[in-house]
């Protein structure tokens, strides 16, 4: 099991990682900072540009991009949280899903389960299984 120290460490890092690229996201739309996305090889359309350039006009528009980044990024990570407890199901390719167990590694370990790097290897096949 995951110790008391690592979930506190883990849960309040969520959340201050979920406010800061709120931030950032809203800090782009308004012009003040660079800003890439996932995936990678998407470009903000013309389209896009042009309703950031009309946003930017609107007094408040920032803090309220925060805030709307914020809840939906809170959300998801809880959703991901209740599919690790087993209480909510991915139901995503036909699985029986039982919940996982995070636990502490021994710090002597190399093991490694790569989930950051993997992350993103399964937006592809998410995108490819919902468009069959």
């Amino acid at each position: 099991m995951i110790s008391e120290k690592n979930y506190k460490a883990l849960l309040s890092t969520l959340h201050k990682d979920i406010h800061d690229s709120a931030r950032s996201a809203a800090q782009a739309v308004m012009g003040k900072v660079g800003y890439s996305y996932y995936p990678m090889s998407e470009k903000f359309t013309p389209e896009q540009i042009a309703a950031f350039e009309k946003m930017r006009q609107i007094p408040g528009v920032q803090s309220a991009l925060e805030a709307i980044i914020t809840k939906a990024s809170t959300s998801a990570i809880h959703t991901f949280l209740a599919y690790i407890d087993g209480i909510g199901d991915p139901d995503v390719f036909g699985s029986d899903w039982t919940g996982v167990a995070l636990v502490d590694l021994d710090p002597a370990s190399e093991y490694s389960s790569y989930l950051g790097e993997l992350f993103y290897e399964y937006d592809e096949a998410w995108r490819e299984n919902t468009s069959s």
